[in-house]
């Protein structure tokens, strides 16, 4: 029976995926992400290049599965904003971005057999205004140190946010679940 793979272990990745419905298992692709970040692509080309690498590194351990891997950038005026790791990096980020426009290019990559389906998702969002103590007031609430951009969507971070343009709100979580959906339909109605 065919299993599907998700390429993380990723809380939030998991719980996206979930909301879905299938049967599936986690596993790490434990892809070194450093070696395809220093490359002079486009930001819309890195995220897919990680997304497709990461599905890809698991592909002989499970060769007749799918496997579904995502990656996602940031962007502030054309400089990628990683998982800040720490409050101080966090706060620096979110003080950049604040009064400030950014964007999310989220990739999903799914592999099966010999098909490779890869889409992504752009999200153009509008920070608030903010200053210093409310920017720490929500870093306190969320503790964002391992989200792109140093926010929770889904949870207390939908209060920075001025507005939102996306074709689809999961994506910014990390998992463009309309996107997937249609790629696994796809896939099950073969």
């Amino acid at each position: 029976m065919t299993k599907i793979i998700l390429a993380t272990e990723s809380k939030y990745k998991k719980a996206l995926f979930n909301r879905l419905g299938y049967d599936f298992i986690c596993e790490d692709s434990k892809l070194d992400e450093s070696i395809i970040k220093k490359e002079d692509i486009s930001p819309r080309e890195m995220s897919r290049k990680l997304a497709m690498l990461k599905a890809k590194a698991l592909r002989t351990k499970y060769l007749n599965d799918i496997i579904v891997a995502s990656d996602q950038i940031c962007l502030l005026d054309d400089q990628i904003l990683n998982k800040p790791g720490n409050i101080s990096n966090a706060k620096n980020q979110l003080s950049k971005m604040q009064g400030k426009f950014h964007s999310l290019l989220t990739s999903v990559c799914v592999i099966y057999k010999d098909q490779e389906f890869i889409e992504t998702v752009p999200t153009k969002l509008e920070m608030h205004a903010l200053n210093d103590e409310q920017i720490e007031h929500y870093l306190k609430k969320d503790e964002p140190f391992d989200c792109a951009g140093s926010y929770k969507i889904e949870s207390h971070g939908i209060s920075l946010f001025k507005s939102i343009k996306t074709d689809d709100f999961t994506s910014i979580e990390g998992l463009p679940l309309l996107k997937l959906n249609q790629i696994l339909y796809q896939i099950f109605s073969a």
